[in-house]
């Protein structure tokens, strides 16, 4: 699993991701600073066991703060 983030001005967007399991089950958290009205590009690759090819994910976020 890899995730990159990075904003609209193309600066990357460090982010820690913890990995949690349940059971059988593996999750992924990650977290990284937003300030109000921060548009963030996500570009997300994994590859599960006994897969032969990775999976893509891209998509865009806005964020809003109090």
């Amino acid at each position: 699993l890899t995730v990159k983030t990075v904003n609209l001005t193309g600066q990357l967007k460090n982010i820690t991701l913890r990995q949690i399991e349940e059971g059988d089950a593996v999750y992924y958290i990650g977290e990284t600073p937003v300030a109000n009205q921060e548009t963030l590009i996500f570009s997300i690759t994994v590859q599960p066991e006994g897969a032969a090819q990775a999976s893509d994910v891209r998509f865009k976020q806005q964020f809003y703060t109090d």
